[in-house]
């Protein structure tokens, strides 16, 4: 959206990314843990996963990354070879992060995390990546965790009148925040409510 409405560059816009991102992360941590949870059960369990997903983050940033970022210095832009190491390594990424106990996604998201930023192979790679990502997985994504969603399930109406209030509330709580700390940090009006 940022991108779309030319708003990438503007002081709101590199703000609310930058906050997106802080805020992304702790998310996932925070799915990471209950998604161990529930699949664990036991507190050792949870702990036990917990235990192999800090090994595993520490392992991608502090071996993962540096060797990746030496590869990736010497690689040519436009190679095929490289494009599908790049995201053999994001599937592999993945696929260890459900074995451990964590959603798959969290380590696709932790793979991407973990490249350098400003490499020319780099750059290319997510230009051609970005529109299957933005215009094909994105919606399967959403479309699929739509048709898995039963509201049926919620068990009548004051369960969904009570959903309906927490959505609300959530709402409310991330808005009135924002919006006033953008003002406390001297944001405009208009770009406070953007943010």
């Amino acid at each position: 959206i940022l991108g779309e409405r030319k708003l990438l560059t503007s002081h709101a816009g590199v703000v609310g990314l930058a906050s997106a991102g802080i805020s992304d992360i702790t998310a996932w941590c925070l799915l990471a843990v209950v998604v161990a949870s529930i699949r664990q059960g036991a507190l050792i369990g949870v702990l036990h996963t917990a235990a192999l997903t800090v090994l595993f983050i520490a392992l991608m940033i502090y071996v993962v990354r540096p060797l990746v970022e030496r590869a990736l210095m010497k690689a040519p832009a436009g190679s095929s070879l490289v494009y599908g190491m790049l995201t053999a390594g994001v599937l592999v990424s993945a696929l260890i992060t459900d074995r451990i106990g964590v959603h798959a996604i969290f380590g696709a998201f932790l793979a991407g995390c973990i490249l350098p930023t400003d490499l020319p192979v780099l750059k290319d790679f997510r230009s051609k990546l970005e529109g299957m990502t933005v215009w094909l997985l994105l919606p399967l994504f959403f479309c699929v965790t739509g048709l898995r969603t039963d509201l049926a399930s919620l068990g009548g109406t004051t369960i969904l009148v009570d959903c309906v209030g927490m959505t609300l509330v959530a709402v409310v709580v991330k808005f009135v925040p924002t919006f006033a700390a953008a003002r406390v940090m001297r944001f405009q009006w208009r770009d406070a409510v953007s943010l």
